[in-house]
This record gives C-alpha cells, structure tokens and sequence, in this order.
C-alpha cells in the first residue's frame, strides 16, 4: 500500500468513527434474543480527495477489521461462569444483490460466523457474541442474514490450578545434548548410523535405549491464544531397530514419524478435501536426544478379532500445487505463485493419481487472481483451464480501478469436475486480456478424486483415507 492510500484510508477511518454509535443492552446468559436487520441501501462515504468508500450497512451495525458490519449482542455472565457458547437459529435470509464495500468476496464463510468473548467492566464479567451476517452459498451466490434468534448457555471457569497444570516448569531443551532432523512430507523417516555421525551425534558411544525423538508434527499454530497449543516439543513414540544390546552399530536405525506443514481439511459442505499450508514455514522440525534416560517406544497391539463393517477398495486421494513467490502489497500473508501476462500466456502442471478409474470423477479447485486496468470491456479478461488439452472451462474478470477502495486485483475462484480423467492429468492455466499491462497469477490448483486402494504405482508407502466408510458405529 503506497503513502496515498495510507493517507486515503486513515481519512475514511476517520470519518467512520464520527458515525453514530449504539449503547448496548445486557441479557442475562440463558435468554433467548430474537433479533431483525435492519439492511440498508450500500453506503457511499465520499473522501476529502473526492473518492468514494462504499460499505453494507445495517442500522446499528458495527465494522470488523474489513469495515464488513456485523451484530453484537452482550450478555451478563452468571458467578462462577468463564463465557458462553451461542446457537444462531436462521429465520430468514436474503441474497446479496449490491456486492459494492466486500472487499474479498473468496474470504467470506460458506456458515454465518458466530464470534463470542468474555469482557470485565466495572468488576462485572459479560459475554460478547457477534454476528457476521455474511455466507458464501455452494453455488457461488452469497446472502445475508435478516432475520435470526440467538441463544446462550455459560460455560464454567477453568481454574488457575488447572492453568498451571497444563504450563511446563521448564522446557525439555533446558538440558542436554540436542540434534535437529528436517522433514517436508509426510512419511516414516528412517535415521541410519552414518546420518547420525552426519548431524554431529557420536552414535558409538550412545546408549540406543536412551534414543528420544520431539516434536508436535505440522500445521499452523492458532492465531488465538486462547486456543489449545503445546508450550514444549512433546516425546514421541519411536522404533529402535537393535537397540536391545544397548549399542548404536551400523546396521541399527530408527524409524519415527514426521508430518509436513500442509494439512488436509474435509469440507463438509462440498464434501471435498481442501488444503492448508502454514503461510510462515515449509519445514518441519524434530528434535533428538540421548541425555534424559530411556525413551518412549512404539508398543506392539494385537489384531483386532472384530468382525469388519465396511470392505474397503477404495480411498479419498488428492493433490495440490501452490508455491510462495509473490507478495503483490509488501504486505499481509497473502501470497501468490506463477505470473502469467499477454506474452506468458499459459502454465501447465502435471498430476497423477496411480490406480484411478475413469468413471471416478475428478474435482478441481483453482485460486486464480488477475488484474487489468485497461481493458477494451470487462469481458476481454480471462482464465481458461484446459485438461489434457481439452477446454475445461472459462472464467472471466472485470477490471480494477485505482481509488484507495479498489483492489489491487480481482480472484477467481475455479470448482469444475472432471469427467473421464485418466491416472495422468496435465492442468493448463491460460491468460488473456485486452490490457497490454495486464498480469495474472496462479495461487494454487487442487485435485481431490478416488482412487483404488493398491500400493502399485506408488512409493514404497503412501498415505489414505475413506470417506464413505466413515459413519456412526463404524
């Protein structure tokens, strides 16, 4: 964000705190509240510079963070209680028809979003529920909330003794020897002798027994304080393979489990996997020891004698490509890969999926992001995928202005299937625009299919899941 627009946006922010505000009224936790908004036409606020800030607006409506207005209900908490959960019961909604002042249409939530949070006032302690009155519908409208009841039940303190439990005196890292061990994927990492002579660990003279591995595995921590986190590496079940005569010889290893950064979320309202990459690390860490007495170990379970439900010959398999490389404000954790332009016109990507049917369907997800600013009419800009050289479909974007409200670029959001996918598919991006500046970027593609439950055509071991098996009282 350059000077101006700084400078733009701090003036609107100042003339939205001279908006009106509304006192609030406090219910006792338990009371039902019935409540109706009040929608009206989109606000235009016209700036010192003589631009204009468009925003939705509800009569009592306050801003969250992207100036989006939201409900807020408080209530008084009884003795003894730490917050509150809130229900939304839906009574009636409308569709979004003036999309003007939704700055990322992609962002907003397929489920209306409840926020609640404890707030001390004069030595009184209130819960705070707020409604975000926005959702994305799965066939890519998006509605409002008109009409809801709201409903809450107190939730009891933790006490400090419990707090204290669950904070460590001291990190496992306050002594002794320790050696860090990389991982990308997920998998069974195997440490030989010869890579623990590498990282610096005299293997001839540590007992094996006394072997430790740390970590917490992948994923993003929560940007939340308040949500559930470990505050030290916890020990992790490990196999020792000839530890028993307590030497470390050559032909001894240790096997461990290391995931990545990705994690995979099922979706349950378009039944698809979707997913997420910590957007600060691409690595894993573990960490060993030999210094804190003997080691946790992998046990050894019987088979189950049950009798099996479900037969499974089938899983959930999926695959992704996203890549980091552009960060097109200087700011934010928004990031975007490939760049495509009017002389750069297409990028391919290759994926495979070992055992798939061509009667199984293959869904696509692509997160695609174009900007234009001079463009013969909105409809000369566009993304066109293609699979395996066949036209899958097209997506057009209109072009962005330059005022302090626009946005830099437009998203565009793919969700096609694919019908009689091979084992092979070859997913290219094209970019066009009347613009002879304009430029587009890939943010990621995502393939989600079933495939059958063989290990031939894939490494040495692979990982899966089955949706359809999974059920109550099975």
């Amino acid at each position: 964000m350059n000077l101006h627009r700084f400078l733009t946006l701090l003036s609107l922010l100042l003339t939205l705190c001279t908006s009106p505000t509304y006192a609030f009224q406090s219910r006792p936790v338990g009371e039902s509240v019935r409540v109706k908004l009040d929608w009206q036409p989109v606000k235009e606020t016209k700036l010192p510079n003589e631009e204009r800030f468009y925003n939705q607006y509800f009569n009592g409506a306050f801003l969250d963070n992207d100036l989006l207005p939201f409900h807020q209900e408080m209530f008084v908490l009884p003795a003894g209680a730490g917050g509150l959960s809130a229900r939304l019961n839906i009574i009636r909604v409308e569709t979004v028809s003036d999309l003007r002042g939704i700055q990322d249409l992609a962002a907003i939530s397929t489920e209306f979003q409840l926020e609640t949070a404890t707030v001390t006032q004069k030595k009184k302690n209130y819960g705070a529920v707020k409604v975000h009155p926005f959702r994305r519908t799965t066939t890519g409208n998006y509605e409002r909330l008109v009409e809801f009841e709201l409903s809450t039940t107190a939730t009891p303190a933790v006490s400090s003794a419990k707090n204290a439990r669950m904070m460590r005196r001291s990190s496992v890292f306050a002594s002794g020897n320790w050696y860090r061990v990389a991982v990308v994927n997920n998998g069974v990492y195997r440490l030989s002798y010869s890579y623990l002579k590498s990282i610096g660990m005299d293997a001839d003279n540590i007992d094996p027994r006394h072997i430790r591995v740390y970590g917490n595995g992948g994923g993003q921590l929560p940007y939340l304080n308040a949500a559930t986190q470990y505050d030290d590496p916890e020990e992790n079940a490990i196999y020792v393979a000839g530890e028993t005569d307590g030497r470390f010889d050559g032909s001894d290893y240790v096997l461990f489990y290391g995931s990545s950064q990705t994690r995979w979320k099922y979706d349950s309202v378009t039944k698809q996997f979707q997913h997420a990459n910590n957007q600060y690390c691409d690595t894993t860490y573990y960490f060993l020891t030999t210094d804190l007495g003997a080691g946790k170990r992998i046990t050894q379970r019987n088979s189950s004698t049950v009798q099996p439900q479900v037969n499974v010959t089938s899983f959930n398999d999926y695959a992704f490509h996203e890549t980091d490389q552009y960060n097109l404000l200087k700011s934010g954790r928004e990031w975007y890969g490939e760049r495509m332009d009017n002389i750069n016109t297409s990028r391919s990507f290759s994926f495979s999926f070992p055992n798939h049917s061509s009667s199984d369907t293959v869904f696509l997800r692509a997160s695609l992001l174009g900007r234009a600013t001079n463009s013969t009419n909105h409809n000369s800009n566009s993304f066109t995928i293609k699979i395996n050289g066949a036209t899958l479909t097209a997506q057009g974007f209109a072009d962005v202005g330059s005022s302090a409200q626009d946005n830099y670029a437009v998203p565009v959001t793919i969700n096609k299937p694919i019908i009689g996918a091979g084992t092979s598919i070859e997913v290219t991006v094209f970019f066009s625009s009347t613009d002879p500046n304009a430029q587009g970027w890939i943010n990621f593609l995502e393939l989600t299919t079933r495939c059958g439950l063989s290990i031939s055509g894939r490494s040495s071991q692979f990982h899966f899941r089955d949706i359809n098996s999974a059920g109550i009282g099975t």
